[in-house]
């Protein structure tokens, strides 16, 4: 383990690679070779690039995020607000130092006015929930503004010779569902029971790495639509708005609706038919 330490080249023999050459915080370069090169480095990774790794399913980027910090906000610990017909997304959740974090996400091709006007255009935004709105300005904004507008949706081939990707090096999609770093644990454990079975021979690597993409995507593909269709704000079908009708009043509901929705907890442990009968028994669709 060195922190600290600059990847400076990727190393390769013919078309494998083979290693890597860097730089540590005392400035001496060395090299590293090994069987196995695994790039954890994000969704702009260096060693995608330098082994011209694949994209598949890959969709342009759909919305934008701005956030910032406030003190002396009277919040819930989690609140999620979506406005679909103006096409916001707004969430607010407790951090460290009894601070909130509060999200707006909202769509990339008004980047551009949102630029002139960052405070403007996110407090706007929040007024489409008044008594949000209301509580987030009686409090206090501790820090700077910070956006993010570069989230394209994709899946990257995630292994070649003598390489792997991990994390959002391998996939990456919109936030609004929250999930990159369950996708980042699920995939690490993945790409190490298969790097531990092609090392310990007990099956060849290459073959321990296609079963690790099958099993990624396997695993992914459901959250990575959901949450395309979530990112574009397309309307939700009548099944959905009777749940969301039938939990808006139920907050500990309307928790693991949510959840199970995002795969946050077993699916199946609130949409079986069972619980969903009971949930919306008398309760009727609301269109809002």
């Amino acid at each position: 383990m060195r922190e600290g330490f600059t990847v400076l080249e990727y190393l390769f023999d013919n078309d494998r690679l083979v290693g890597i050459r860097g730089r540590g915080p005392d400035g001496v370069e060395v090299e590293e070779r090994a069987t196995i090169t695994v790039g954890a480095d994000g969704r702009s990774s260096r060693l995608a690039r330098a082994v011209q790794a694949p994209l598949y399913n890959d969709l342009p980027t759909i919305l934008c995020y701005y956030f910032s910090y406030w003190s002396n906000v009277q919040a819930e610990t989690f609140e999620l607000y979506s406005r679909d017909q103006q096409r916001r997304i707004i969430f607010s959740f407790k951090t460290e130092d009894d601070l909130y974090a509060v999200f707006v996400g909202l769509p990339i091709e008004g980047l551009g006015d949102v630029r002139r006007d960052i405070e403007g255009a996110f407090m706007r935004s929040l007024e489409l929930v008044p008594g949000f709105a209301q509580r987030v300005r009686a409090g206090r904004r501790e820090e700077r503004f910070y956006g993010a507008s570069d989230l394209p949706n994709f899946y990257r081939k995630p292994f070649g010779a003598g390489w792997a990707l991990v994390g959002e090096a391998g996939l990456h999609k919109d936030p609004y569902m929250a999930l990159g770093i369950c996708d980042a644990l699920r995939d690490a454990e993945l790409l190490a029971n298969a790097i531990e079975d092609g090392l310990g021979a007990r099956r060849p690597i290459d073959q321990a790495l296609a079963d690790y993409e099958r099993r990624r995507n396997e695993a992914s593909a459901t959250d990575f639509d959901e949450n395309v269709t979530l990112a574009r704000f397309t309307p939700p079908r009548p099944e959905v708005l009777a749940i969301r009708a039938a939990v808006r009043e139920r907050p500990e509901k309307a928790t693991r609706f949510v959840k199970a929705r995002m795969g946050m907890i077993d699916r199946a442990a609130f949409f079986n038919s069972q619980n969903l009968r009971e949930l919306l028994a008398g309760a009727e669709p609301s269109m809002t």
